[in-house]
């Protein structure tokens, strides 16, 4: 008889901390680099950044075609501590290049359901490691509600911190916002 998780990702709820560490492999299939849309939607709980007594915090994981059905993957998540200060991480692939990157979140400013992310990219399989990098997310409610959650490319910034600052709007090149086929992203304030 064969086993209901046989050949696939194991599905048991993970301890929220353990999840931050497993977000790039849920985005990716299991370490495989997808052909098709392969995000689900995991229990991951945004308190995990608050349960060290931040008083914002942001996550999201998500995916959306471009292309000639191509797949954007990316996830992060960030808390930001009643001093200020930022702590988060953040990763992403595209298909048709093959790039993944992946580094720390600098900074993340929220207005209203949008949230401006800002960060350094720490590693990557292209030429980009030390490059600041900005990005939106806007959070409308849970996955399978009547609008889906909304993600902009991470774009090569001259400050993250000012990124941040300024909330650019309207969004320059490569910030407009796409629809998440699959993901969410949740923002608290």
């Amino acid at each position: 008889m064969r086993s209901r998780n046989e050949g696939r990702c194991r599905e048991r709820r993970t301890p929220p901390l353990l999840l931050l560490a497993a977000l790039p492999l849920l985005m990716s299939g299991c370490g495989e680099a997808p052909t098709e849309p392969t995000v689900e939607t995991p229990e991951f709980e945004l308190p995990v950044a608050m349960q060290h007594g931040d008083a914002r915090a942001v996550a999201g994981f998500g995916s959306f075609t471009v292309g000639e059905g191509l797949i954007r993957n990316y996830w992060f998540i960030a808390g930001k501590r009643h001093d200020g200060t930022v702590r988060g991480r953040f990763g992403g692939f595209n298909q048709a290049s093959g790039g993944r990157i992946a580094g720390r979140v600098t900074c993340f400013s929220v207005q209203g359901d949008q949230v401006w992310i800002g960060g350094v990219i720490e590693r990557a399989n292209f030429d980009v490691v030390g490059q600041d990098t900005g990005w939106r997310a806007e959070d409308n409610g849970r996955p399978g509600g009547a609008t889906p959650d909304r993600l902009s490319f991470a774009v090569p910034v001259s400050s993250a911190a000012d990124f941040c600052a300024d909330r650019p709007l309207p969004p320059p090149a490569g910030l407009g916002l796409v629809d998440l086929e699959r993901g969410d992203i949740r923002i608290r304030d």
